[in-house]
C-alpha cells in the first residue's frame, strides 16, 4: 500500500512523498513482519539518525546497541539478530537486510 502522510492514497506527486507500509516492504523484500505491519516510513536512514519516519536495517551484531536507542519505525534485521532489543514498531525479518 502506497499512502501520502495523511493515510490517502498518493500518487507521488508534490510535497506529499510516499510512504510505504511494513507489510508493503515485506512482501517486496519477501521477509516476515514482527510487530505493526501497517507501521508507515517515508524515507531510509542509518540506524543512528532514523526518526519515526523511516526505515533502517541491523545486519551485524555490533550494531545491536544502535538499535536500542534508534528511533526508527521499520527495520529490516537478519534472523540471527531479530529479537535484539529496541522499540521500533514493526521488524521485517529477511535474510540479508543489506540486499
Amino acid at each position: 500500500m502506497i499512502a501520502g502522510p495523511t493515510g490517502e492514497d498518493d500518487d507521488g506527486g508534490g510535497e506529499g512523498g510516499i510512504a510505504l507500509t511494513a507489510d508493503a516492504i515485506a512482501r517486496a523484500v519477501g521477509g516476515q513482519v514482527i510487530g505493526d505491519p501497517a507501521a508507515a516510513v517515508y524515507g531510509v536512514a542509518p540506524l543512528d539518525r532514523a526518526t519515526e519516519r523511516d526505515l533502517t536495517f541491523l545486519a551485524a551484531p555490533q550494531y545491536v546497541r544502535g538499535l536500542e536507542a534508534s528511533r526508527a519505525a521499520v527495520l529490516l534485521v537478519s534472523p540471527e539478530l531479530a529479537a535484539s532489543p529496541g522499540s521500533v514498531r514493526a521488524r521485517v525479518v529477511v535474510a540479508d537486510p543489506q540486499a
